[in-house]
């Protein structure tokens, strides 16, 4: 995997010797781990604190294909600085924020995510795209970071509605939240540190892992970038030339569990175990159970032992 990289010097991510002020631009190629050919360093402007959190602004890659990217240190949640910028004007489509640890990182339905230094949390601005792709677009998402990782030798999985495992083991989460025509979306992806059996949500989540236990060793820039770049790229064909039963069809051999008996629990049902058979077009699931095939709209699923 290749991209054009245009980034602020930064020895925790490249470890090369930098001033605050430089600007690295060249080429970068991710193959399980990072590898610089022919970058250069030119100044940059640079951005005083804002709310007491100092902000870096910064031009990844060169016109028309640049992303705008700001990264910060230690702070509530990239979800919340993320909607901060929204709301001042200053946070355009795909633009991200990326940073460094969270003090109130959440998941799906506000659930706390753990976020010590090391891991990626990245949050980033999407086009609202047309209501037949709404409960598919965190699948969208999912499936782009799958493919990075496959990248990297791994073997992801996406487990429905917005988790990612390798190995049988969470590594990751998708967060979507809109308001008006905003839409914000937040990846979670555990690199170096994962939380704790006694930390998860259940008692019959799968556990989590991080990638360093499968043999990753990049930085958190390392896979945002691409990332950010091949969902841009998934999005716009998406959105010219896909429809959602073609993107379900493609989606198949990446799920999680698809043909396996899992325990299902459903909101307002008792959890029951079921064969998932699959994900319908708008983004439901459908799995058998005793009294015959059924739909689900929402709802958490979960290994059977």
């Amino acid at each position: 995997m290749e991209y054009k990289a245009e980034d602020r010097c930064h020895n925790a991510i490249f470890g090369l010797f930098y001033s605050p002020n430089n600007v690295l631009t060249g080429e970068l190629k991710l193959n399980g781990k990072a590898e610089l050919t022919g970058f250069e360093c030119r100044k940059q402007k640079a951005f005083a604190p804002e709310n007491n959190m100092p902000l870096s602004y910064r031009q990844v890659g060169s016109s028309p294909d640049a992303l705008m990217l700001v990264t910060a240190k230690t702070c509530a949640s990239s979800m919340d600085l993320a909607w901060r910028l929204a709301g001042e004007n200053r946070f355009p489509e795909w633009a991200s924020v990326l940073v460094s640890a969270q003090t109130a990182g959440r998941g799906q339905f506000q659930r706390h995510w753990h976020s010590p230094p090391g891991n990626v949390y990245g949050s980033l601005r999407v086009p609202a795209m047309r209501p037949v792709w709404g409960n598919l677009f965190s699948l969208l998402l999912a499936k782009s970071m799958a493919e990075i990782l496959k990248g990297l030798g791994l073997a992801p999985a996406i487990k429905w509605p917005n988790d990612l495992l390798v190995g049988g083991k969470k590594v990751g989460g998708i967060l979507i939240e809109a308001k008006s025509d905003i839409v914000i979306a937040g990846l979670g992806l555990n690199l170096i540190s994962a939380p704790r059996t006694s930390a998860l949500h259940s008692p019959l989540a799968p556990a989590a892992g991080c990638l360093q236990e499968f043999g990753v060793t990049c930085s958190p820039l390392d896979l945002w970038v691409p990332f950010v770049r091949h969902l841009r790229s998934q999005v716009t064909e998406t959105l010219l030339h896909g429809n959602p039963e073609q993107f379900v069809g493609n989606l198949r051999p990446h799920l999680a569990y698809i043909g396996e008996r899992i325990l299902l629990d459903a909101f307002g049902e008792a959890e029951r175990p079921v064969i998932f058979q699959g994900i319908t077009a708008d983004g439901a699931i459908t799995v058998q159970t005793t009294e015959g095939e059924r739909i689900f709209r929402s709802g958490s699923m979960y290994p059977v032992a």
